[in-house]
């Protein structure tokens, strides 16, 4: 190992490491000697001041790794890194995140995914990319089982109950997870003794990455990161968390070796857990049904709850979204598959503000709705949508179809298919169960609820069963695009008879 001092500045650069991972593991030689808590933080009078903390973890990140490096090229890498981090003492076997075991050190995954693999706690996807200090950074890196990795891929961290109530819910998030673990189209929960960890980890890259370097975006942990450009949730689980789940000597060690042996800075919030709720707040509570939280109301403030004393989580709001909807209140009369898609609908009563409705091209296994696509809110304005209306979703916003409101992203990517798709509309009872408005399904028939839900292809779907026929459309014609042209006149019950009706 070669280590070189830079006089002029008394900083260590990176030691170039003389080594083949298909040895023995590499422990790194200390680089950075101010690196114990009270030294790191010495410099700073105010820890609570977001933008000196943040100037700290920033300036101090002195060493950044190649995710990999070139071949015969002796540097050491993130791989390097995480076998010192995270393996056994004897340096033989590695930790997995999500999976909570051990697996052999050697081999690595090289793209068949049969070994240990690396996972970025916050998605590459949601900001983080494949460039600057971030993609690299190890406070959020961890080996994982790349199966599992996959499964997780760029889900929020979060129980299933959060939000996309009507989502199919598997537990575990995979066989080669943790039993306690599950993850939904939205939502993935990492093992309870993993959880704190991954929060602290999350909130330390809140405040490290502002945006204000060479391909870093801002990262934002939030409570509502829907369609809000390098975000990442969610917040209010997170926070829990971390009050139920302290830094313990295991973290601690991990984060007291990041700094000394490979970049160079630390998380302080496993330092100093009390900082979580100077600068996050205390924990919103679940809207219930599928809702998530309501991120205009504001955070709590901090709790006297001590960081290093577990609380049990707050039970979730029960929320009855219909406000007495029924069946057929809301029909499918319009569909555009061609860019951009396009829903019309047709309040058949009349929706009262407060309430919400539901739309996804997911399909309904018999049991549930599949989480392989999208489902999207829409929360009714405080002076309803009157019986006769036309509203619907337009994502081009170029239509007074939005009259009716904006449609927000609940999990899941919303895309109806040229060669075919289901779109269901419902709304949520207070016992958390769907309460289907309107089905319809073009090119294609409808599919028997006991089929095997992992036949359904993406323009598959089984009719749900309390459905009644005359709220269940089904055109079996190879049409992208389609709309109603039948009767406009009539009861509620005529209405629904003419336009499930395909020749209409």
């Amino acid at each position: 190992i070669n280590i070189v001092e830079e006089p002029t500045m008394r900083r260590w650069i990176p030691a170039t490491i003389i080594a083949s991972f298909s040895t023995a593991p590499l422990i790194s030689c200390q680089q950075h000697y101010d690196c114990d808590v009270t030294s790191y933080y010495s410099t700073v009078s105010d820890l609570t001041n977001r933008d000196d903390l943040h100037s700290l973890v920033k300036t101090t990140h002195r060493a950044s790794l190649p995710y990999t490096s070139p071949g015969g090229s002796g540097k050491a890498d993130v791989w390097d890194a995480l076998a010192s981090l995270d393996s056994d003492e004897a340096g033989e076997r590695i930790r997995l995140v999500y999976g909570d075991r051990y697996v052999p050190l050697v081999p690595r995954d090289g793209g068949s995914c049969e070994h240990w693999n690396r996972e970025h706690l916050w998605p590459r996807s949601r900001g983080v990319g494949d460039a600057g200090y971030d993609n690299t950074d190890l406070h959020h890196l961890r080996p994982a089982d790349c199966n599992v990795n996959a499964a997780r891929g760029n889900l929020l961290f979060g129980s299933c109950d959060i939000s996309c109530s009507a989502c199919e819910c598997t537990a575990p998030a995979h066989l080669e997870a943790a039993v306690d673990t599950q993850r939904n189209g939205v939502s993935f929960l990492p093992p309870a003794n993993q959880r704190g960890d991954i929060a602290r980890a999350i909130l330390y890259m809140d405040l490290r990455y502002d945006g204000d370097e060479d391909n870093v975006e801002n990262l934002i942990v939030t409570d509502c990161p829907e369609d809000l450009p390098g975000a990442m949730g969610y917040l209010s689980q997170l926070l829990q968390w971390h009050i139920d789940y302290p830094p313990d000597e295991s973290e601690k060690r991990r984060n007291d070796s990041i700094c000394k042996n490979w970049q160079g800075n630390r998380n302080p919030f496993i330092d100093h857990p009390e900082l979580v709720s100077s600068y996050f707040g205390s924990p919103r509570k679940i809207q219930g049904g599928g809702l998530g939280y309501d991120c205009s109301l504001p955070h709590p403030p901090a709790s006297p709850t001590s960081p290093s004393t577990p609380s049990s989580p707050s039970p979730a709001d029960k929320s009855d979204t219909c406000h007495g909807m029924e069946h057929g209140d809301v029909a499918v009369i319009g569909i555009k598959s061609l860019d951009p898609d396009t829903v019309i609908l047709l309040a058949l009563a009349d929706l009262l503000g407060g309430s919400s409705i539901y739309m996804s091209d997911n399909a309904w296994t018999g049991m549930n709705l599949k989480s392989n696509e999208g489902v999207l809110r829409l929360d009714i304005p405080p002076a309803g949508i009157s019986k006769g209306s036309l509203f619907g979703f337009d994502p081009s916003f170029s239509s007074t179809l939005n009259s009716g409101g904006s449609w927000s992203k609940m999990g899941g990517s919303f895309a109806l298919s040229e060669s075919g798709d289901n779109v269901m509309v419902y709304c949520i009872k207070s016992d958390d169960s769907p309460l289907f408005l309107f089905g319809a399904l073009y090119q294609n028939a409808w599919s028997p609820d006991n089929a095997d839900p992992s036949s359904f292809s993406t323009h598959e779907s089984a009719r749900p069963g309390h459905l009644p026929g005359n709220c269940a459309l089904s055109l079996i014609d190879e049409k992208k695009n389609w709309w109603y042209r039948g009767a406009r006149k009539g009861k509620k019950s005529e209405l629904l008879n003419s336009i499930s009706d395909p020749s209409s």
